[in-house]
């Protein structure tokens, strides 16, 4: 096994605390997806379609954060905070009939 994999694999499944600056990011993630995810409740009949987009809308944040969380050096404690980048990206829950 290659030197680079391996440093992959010990970084993939080992725990990284999360960094202050970190943590609104995580929320501004989840928060948006939780949106987009009471849309898709509202918008996609009940059935296998609907629970998968649902399911694979939990593995984008789960992934996204991980992302995150895995590049502690990407994000410096003076980082700019989350929230303004929800204040851009805001979406409506519901769709205006």
């Amino acid at each position: 096994m290659i030197q680079v994999l391996k440093n992959r694999i010990e970084n993939d499944f080992s725990y990284h605390q999360p960094t202050p600056s970190m943590v609104p990011k995580f929320n501004a993630i989840r928060s948006q997806a939780k949106n987009l995810a009471l849309m898709i409740a509202d918008l996609v009949p009940k059935g296998r379609e609907q629970s998968t987009a649902l399911t694979r809308l939990e593995e984008v944040v789960m992934h996204s954060n991980a992302g995150i969380a895995r590049r502690p050096e990407d994000y410096p404690e003076d980082a700019e905070e989350a929230p303004e980048l929800v204040k851009e990206f805001s979406v409506p829950t519901k769709i205006e009939e």
